[in-house]
């Protein structure tokens, strides 16, 4: 089975100051109050695509300061809590249409030009689309190398998923929708196709590209 997959996985690596090396931010590493660490999902999601982005493309690699010392755990927390302000919940949530537009306005203070969609999987069910239709959508992120997130409302029947969480999705059998998922340091692969049919509020996808320097 053919898989859609990020070019390196190590992009995302983050070494501590004892020598461990995690894979993408943890919303827990946040040090303001304890709301933020639980509600900064979408913020430590948006946090690992940007990074990934300004690590792996020289030609945005000097719209952050610090790009250079993403990798290390101390930076990487700076820039988790830079990116908070521009994408944090709102009355009701993180919803998807508040996680592009903080996207949107965090890529241009960080002088980059991306296209931001996304893919909204709605709470009646015979209005979802198929595994095929949200394959070919999160492929189109990356395929250009650009990581995809994805909005748990209801975890439905797959319990690798949390509910009410925004994740990172960094590869994908856009037959199956078999994807594999970046939360909070843990690289798992989900049944997506079951997430489609059995979520019981859904959810949405949102994919970045054509990502340039402004």
């Amino acid at each position: 089975m053919d898989i859609v997959k990020l070019t390196s996985l190590h992009g995302f690596d983050i070494l501590d100051d004892s020598g461990r090396v995690f894979r993408g931010g943890d919303q827990h590493w946040y040090t303001s109050g304890g709301f933020i660490k639980e509600a900064a999902c979408g913020a430590t999601t948006c946090s690992n695509i940007m990074s990934y982005l300004l690590r792996t493309r020289t030609e945005i690699a000097a719209g952050y300061a610090e790009t250079g010392r993403l990798g290390e755990k101390g930076a990487f927390v700076r820039f988790m809590e830079m990116v908070y302000p521009f994408v944090h919940p709102r009355a009701g949530g993180l919803m998807a249409d508040y996680f592009v537009s903080g996207t949107q306005e965090l890529a241009r203070s960080l002088g980059i030009s991306a296209r931001i969609t996304r893919h909204q999987v709605p709470v009646r069910r015979s209005g979802r689309p198929g595994a095929r239709e949200a394959g070919a959508f999160l492929c189109e992120s990356l395929k250009q190398d650009i990581p995809a997130a994805f909005l748990i409302l209801s975890n439905g029947s797959v319990p690798k998923l949390d509910t009410w969480h925004w994740v990172t999705i960094t590869a994908v059998e856009p037959d199956t929708l078999r994807a594999q998922i970046l939360d909070n340091g843990q690289l798992f692969w989900a049944d997506l196709a079951r997430w489609l049919e059995t979520s019981l509020i859904g959810g949405s996808f949102v994919c970045l590209s054509d990502v340039k320097p402004v």
